[in-house]
């Protein structure tokens, strides 16, 4: 019986099918993508290490919030400082309702004792009726000033103490003055972080006295009892 013949047929069909499948399988790895990106184009997020891509987030999150610089208006004196508020066409139609028929008062200097950038600052009541119905904080710099904060308020004078109501406080505390009282912002726990609501400081024999009013009480520290906010 002649076989081989018969195997010889068989021996061609695995061969063929072993040809097969190795044509199929060199055009499949032909078709794979290149393990390595190609120039010129953008590496997918998927790839980039997590820290990597995270701080890339970042950086483009803080790049879409980041505000327009702050814009500065010339004054011409002192006096005159509440001309910023004024030419601040933004804060303006913010304050429409809220400014509209008040008066500017007189612009108070405050001494800026805690870290900041601008340093000292005026503070403009505006009034309405007999009463202060708003507080501009306005920085300066050179003949230039801006509008940093604008607090809403409801006050019969302003600065709410007097230099000579301070003097008598801090005489019945039991202190001697030994200064005059300075209008001063220090941002602390005990006084807060607004701007626009000043302490008295006075030099006096056991060191510098704070005195803070606050919805219709008047708080007195040392300085050592203050705890700075920044």
């Amino acid at each position: 019986m002649n076989r081989f013949p018969q195997w010889s047929g068989i021996g061609i069909l695995i061969i063929l099918a072993i040809l097969i499948l190795m044509t199929f399988s060199t055009e499949k790895t032909l078709k794979q993508p290149a393990t390595s990106t190609p120039t010129g184009t953008v590496t997918p997020t998927a790839t980039i290490p997590p820290a990597m891509a995270t701080k890339g987030a970042v950086v483009k999150k803080s790049l879409e919030v980041t505000p327009a610089p702050p814009q500065y208006y010339p004054f011409e004196s002192e006096d005159k400082i509440a001309d910023v508020v004024f030419a601040d066409d933004g804060l303006m139609q913010l304050l429409e309702q809220d400014i509209k028929d008040a008066t500017a008062g007189q612009p108070v200097k405050v001494k800026r004792l805690d870290k900041a950038y601008e340093g000292d600052y005026y503070l403009i009541p505006f009034w309405r009726n007999g009463h202060v119905i708003g507080i501009a904080q306005v920085n300066v710099s050179q003949g230039m000033g801006r509008v940093g904060v604008w607090s809403g308020a409801d006050m019969d004078q302003f600065p709410p103490l007097s230099r000579d109501e301070v003097l008598e406080i801090v005489k019945e505390k039991g202190f001697v003055v030994m200064g005059e009282p300075e209008l001063v912002f220090y941002s602390t726990i005990e006084t807060g972080w607004c701007p626009t609501s000043p302490q008295w400081r006075v030099l006096s024999d056991k060191g510098y006295v704070f005195i803070f009013p606050w919805s219709n009480r008047v708080y007195v520290f040392l300085e050592d009892e203050l705890h700075p906010a920044d």
